[in-house]
């Protein structure tokens, strides 16, 4: 019975051994676990407070940049940071970079960055290009060098011919160095390839208007057909301009622009004509439509007729050119200092200096103001008005 009973006892004391050592146990991994937790949150307090104070960052914008980015010192954001410097950027520059990009922080600069901004300078890419191009698209830092920007760069250096236009299309285009968008641009310069249009007006297109090689193939397909369907010859520069018009806007908008043309008197003849002849007249916004036009017929009693075998007067600026310079005619004519047959329109087609050293320049000692009308600084009715108080 003696035995028994401590047999019992030692089984009890036993099970009590266990249990302190298991709650021992179990207190040691929460501990653990507290620190981790403790650490964690020391270092995005840490990346936080550092985004804040070095990187210009906002709270709300640090705290939802620490999400993508964490670090507990500030060895390698400072030599970041350093590097950027070094290479001219601002620190509005290296925030924006920083803002798009927060795992720029973490990487070692002389070993990621430097290669690639040595290539970058290489080919020409000068420092306020560089600096514009990774503000926009901070991705292309991520692109591997030797896999993705020196191949890119070389296949947009095959359509657009110099690093310079390269450099162009990169700062109209920020998804220009992705592959897949690369591919599809390839599949549609290859349609207007198969349609004969010259590589010169491809080269070009490319390069104003990048993004409209970027449409999806069945899309581009549709859209070149219109333009076949509107009688335009692919081997004219026309086309490849029209290509990158059509493509820009949409069906509807596209519409209620040749409605406009239509309500001010313009027959379907007359404005497929007009988009032969000059494609970006479907690229202008509806309300400076109606202005121009407005003005050509309205004011200098045009026809629609003759501005749909002109459409370059709907291009220029109404402000800049257009209500400067027949102003201009109106007080010579009012003065009778120029042929009372003399075309307005020729006059408005006229380059900014030919206009000038004709219209403006010759005439300045009968009429000093007229730079100031040339300028946009004076009205013309303000000067006839003056003359013609002088004359009673």
């Amino acid at each position: 019975m003696f035995l028994l009973l401590c047999a019992r006892k030692l089984r009890h004391v036993r099970s009590a051994g266990d249990l302190s050592t298991n709650h021992l146990h179990l207190g040691f991994l929460q501990n653990a676990s507290l620190k981790r937790i403790s650490t964690s949150t020391d270092a995005h307090s840490f990346t936080v407070s550092y985004l804040i104070n070095s990187c210009g960052f906002s709270k709300e914008a640090a705290v939802s940049a620490s999400k993508l980015v964490h670090f507990e010192t500030v060895e390698k954001p400072d030599s970041v940071l350093s590097f950027l410097r070094d290479y001219g950027f601002t620190n509005s520059q290296i925030s924006k970079l920083i803002r798009n990009r927060p795992t720029l922080l973490v990487i070692d600069p002389e070993k990621i960055l430097k290669p690639k901004f040595a290539f970058f300078y290489s080919v020409g890419f000068s420092r306020p290009d560089l600096q514009k191009i990774l503000c926009r698209h901070s991705g292309i830092l991520a692109y591997s060098l030797k896999n993705q920007i020196i191949p890119s760069f070389e296949y947009l250096k095959s359509i657009v011919h110099t690093s310079n236009n390269v450099i162009t299309v990169l700062k109209r285009l920020r998804w220009a160095f992705e592959s897949s968008q690369q591919k599809r641009m390839d599949d549609n310069i290859t349609i207007l390839r198969d349609l004969g249009v010259p590589e010169r007006f491809i080269s070009s297109t490319v390069r104003t208007h990048p993004q409209s090689f970027l449409r999806p193939l069945d899309l581009f397909k549709k859209n070149v057909k219109e333009i076949k369907d509107l009688g335009i010859d692919p081997s004219k520069l026309a086309f490849a301009r029209a290509v990158s018009v059509m493509i820009r806007i949409g069906k509807s908008t596209r519409e209620r622009k040749l409605d406009i043309y239509k309500r001010y008197g313009c027959s379907d003849d007359e404005i497929t004509s007009m988009i032969k002849k000059h494609p970006y007249c479907l690229a202008l916004s509806e309300k400076k439509i109606i202005r121009a036009i407005d003005f050509l017929i309205n004011k200098m009693g045009l026809e629609p007729s003759f501005i749909a075998k002109n459409p370059i007067l709907l291009h220029f600026s109404l402000e800049k050119r257009m209500i400067p310079w027949y102003s201009i005619i109106q007080v010579l004519l009012s003065k009778g200092l120029v042929n009372k047959d003399i075309s307005v329109v020729q006059a408005l087609l006229l380059s900014k200096s030919r206009f000038m050293n004709k219209f403006v320049i010759r005439y300045q000692k009968e009429i000093p103001q007229l730079l100031k009308i040339f300028e946009g600084e004076m009205d013309c009715l303000e000067l006839i008005k003056g003359s013609m108080e002088m004359d009673s």
